[in-house]
């Protein structure tokens, strides 16, 4: 195909400017253009397929606002062309970099390739992961391709147990090293005055360590435990008081990927998820469900879809810290403002007792709004009745020892003497 050139008429307009266009029409015609009218090329994913923001679908054109197109769900990920004399040669290569275990130059070489577009994501089941080999359609104009963005048309290749699809282009520390850059935001401050308790305050051990606690929810604590040391044993007159071995403390602050293995473990995998031989529908279901708030659907589902998968740790917290970006998530432990109390060796009048003194314990507290809350967990209707009041029950029978991950949640409310953790990427 000739190359394109606008030329000004005026160029010619003398006759003996006649022989000048007749010279150039011969140079163009023995022109080579190695694309030709070629419009489609073979790519590898820099980044998992996410859900488009409303923003975003709408900067790419009338043809693609709102997160939905009738039933054609748009996704998005970041690729690089890895044909011959690829479009992207002149862009620095993250699998080059990851080698220098330099992330911010990662990331930011990620960040200038091109945005491909992927329709009906979840309909057809072909989520686009990192490392993924795929086809990928361009724009092509007079001069050139539009780099900016693309369309997902197939994927050629899956990166599932084995690095080869990537160690074939010389690839090998991509997935699973870079997910999305987590913004450092000093050390996590811890409260140091527990002791001081007129209860034990006892962190409990979590995957990742001792629960952490925070001086807001330190603060709580101790008035909360203020409150119930005097608590006497109805059932044995004289005794120690009913709470006097103290409150264990199973979770506290969590980072993205402690909340994503938290759901996966705790909802997903309580309710059937990841057991063998299980239909994984009634886990997805209790997820969507308990995390039904606003804006949460069109996240929840490729969630859980990493879950059956059983991608990374990192991969799945990292999809919770975009979500976080995307304004979910950012109260509670996230944002060191919760705290769960292990209830599975209370017996329920100690359960409901340990309810009312919370409920009273928040209703006092410092520069009370609309956040706090507290709930008996596990959700759901064969757990507990009315499990957001003093007035809770049990539904059915409560096994020996309690439910499976027991606790009661509480949420505090905002206190400007300790302001919130900082989220990653969240201003």
């Amino acid at each position: 195909m000739a190359t394109k050139f606008f030329l000004d008429w005026a160029d010619f307009a003398m006759p003996n400017q006649a022989l000048d266009i007749f010279k150039q029409s011969l140079r163009d015609t023995i022109k080579y253009d190695f694309y030709g009218e070629r419009e489609t090329f073979k790519a590898i994913a820099l980044t998992n397929s996410e859900p488009l923001s409303n923003i975003e679908a709408i900067g790419l054109g009338a043809g693609a606002k709102g997160s939905n197109l009738g039933s054609a769900k748009k996704h998005k990920f970041k690729a690089r062309i890895i044909d011959p004399n690829s479009p992207h040669m002149f862009l620095p290569d993250p699998c080059d970099l990851s080698a220098t275990k330099n992330k911010e130059a990662v990331v930011s070489a990620i960040q200038q390739h091109t945005d491909i577009i992927q329709i009906n994501a979840v309909a057809t089941t072909q989520l686009v992961s990192r490392g993924d080999i795929v086809e990928i359609q361009l724009k092509k104009n007079v001069f050139c391709y539009d780099l900016q963005v693309g369309i997902f048309n197939r994927i050629l290749g899956k990166n599932n147990t084995t690095d080869s699809l990537l160690k074939s282009i010389g690839c090998t520390s991509l997935p699973g090293t870079y997910g999305y850059l987590t913004l450092a935001t000093g050390p996590l401050v811890l409260a140091n005055n527990l002791d001081t308790a007129l209860i034990p305050i006892i962190p409990g051990t979590t995957r990742t360590g001792p629960a952490k606690i925070t001086p807001g929810l330190g603060e709580f604590l101790l008035a909360l435990t203020t409150m119930l040391s005097p608590i006497p044993n109805p059932s044995a007159p004289g005794a120690p008081t009913w709470f006097n071995a103290g409150i264990e403390i199973t979770s506290g602050h969590r980072t993205a990927t402690e909340q994503a293995v938290a759901m996966k473990k705790d909802v997903w995998g309580a309710t059937g998820g990841g057991i063998p031989g299980s239909v994984s529908a009634p886990a997805r279901t209790v997820m969507n469900n308990l995390y039904s708030c606003k804006g949460c659907k069109p996240w929840i589902d490729p969630l859980v879809d990493k879950f059956e998968s059983n991608t990374s740790d990192e991969d799945i917290g990292a999809w919770v810290q975009k979500m976080q970006i995307a304004g979910l998530f950012r109260n509670g432990h996230s944002a060191g403002r919760a705290v769960d109390i292990k209830t599975k060796h209370y017996n329920f009048d100690q359960i409901k007792k340990l309810c009312i003194t919370v409920d009273a314990a928040l209703k006092g507290y410092a520069d009370s709004k609309s956040l706090a809350m507290w709930q008996m967990e596990p959700l759901g209707s064969s757990y507990w009745k009315k499990n957001r009041t003093v007035n809770i029950e049990v539904a059915g029978t409560r096994p020996t020892g309690g439910f499976k991950n027991e606790h009661l949640h509480i949420r505090l409310p905002e206190n400007p003497a300790f302001p919130r953790v900082p989220i990653p990427g969240v201003k």
